[in-house]
C-alpha cells in the first residue's frame, strides 16, 4: 500500500505505513488515520463568546480542511465500508458522527440561548441539518473530484457556504 499524504492533515497522520503483518493490520491504520484527521478537526477549532462566530469557525475550519482530497476519506467511503476485517468500522464511524453532532448541537442550543439562532426548531434537528450538508460536501467531493490535487474549492466559495448554513439557523 502506497503511504497517502495530504498537506493539511498533521504530522501523526504523515507517518509513512510501515509493513504489516496483516491486510487487517494496513486496514486498521487507515482506519485510525482517518479518525485522527477528524479528530484534529474537533480539538482545534476557535471557541469564541458568540455561538454563531464559534459555529462558523468549526464549519469553515471543517471545509478548509476537507478542501482537498483525502485519501483516507475516499479508502474508508469507497474501499473499507464492506470490509469484514474491520468490524468495528460503523461503531467507530457513529462516535465520530456523534461527537461531530454534538459540538453542533451545543453551538446551535447556546446561539438560541443568546438569541442568535431561530429558537422555532430544535437544536438537535438543526444540528442534523447542516451536518447533512456536510456529509454531502464530503460525499460529492470524494466522488466528483477523486483525482483532482489541489482545492476543490476556493475560500470565498467556502465562506459564502458556510454563510448560507449559517443562514439556515438565524430567526425568521
Amino acid at each position: 500500500l502506497k503511504d497517502a499524504r495530504h498537506p493539511l492533515m498533521d504530522r501523526a497522520v504523515n507517518v509513512p505505513l510501515q509493513n504489516f503483518q496483516s491486510k487487517k493490520d494496513i486496514l486498521d491504520e487507515i482506519v485510525e488515520r482517518y479518525e485522527r484527521f477528524y479528530l484534529n478537526i474537533y480539538d482545534s477549532y476557535p471557541h469564541l463568546p458568540s455561538a454563531r462566530q464559534t459555529l462558523r469557525g468549526f464549519l469553515l475550519l471543517d471545509l478548509q480542511r476537507k478542501n482537498i482530497q483525502n485519501p483516507y476519506v475516499t479508502i474508508i467511503r469507497y474501499k473499507v465500508e464492506a470490509s469484514e476485517e474491520v468490524a468495528d468500522l460503523k461503531e467507530r464511524q457513529a462516535r465520530m458522527d456523534d461527537r461531530f453532532m454534538a459540538i453542533i448541537r451545543e453551538e446551535i442550543s447556546r446561539g438560541q440561548a443568546q438569541g442568535e439562532f431561530r429558537q422555532d426548531k430544535d437544536a438537535g434537528l438543526m444540528a442534523l441539518v447542516v451536518y447533512t450538508y456536510l456529509l454531502g460536501f464530503d460525499t460529492y467531493h470524494a466522488v466528483h473530484y477523486a483525482d483532482n490535487k489541489g482545492p476543490f474549492l476556493e475560500e470565498a466559495v467556502i465562506e459564502e457556504y458556510v454563510e448560507f448554513l449559517l443562514q439556515l439557523l438565524v430567526p425568521v
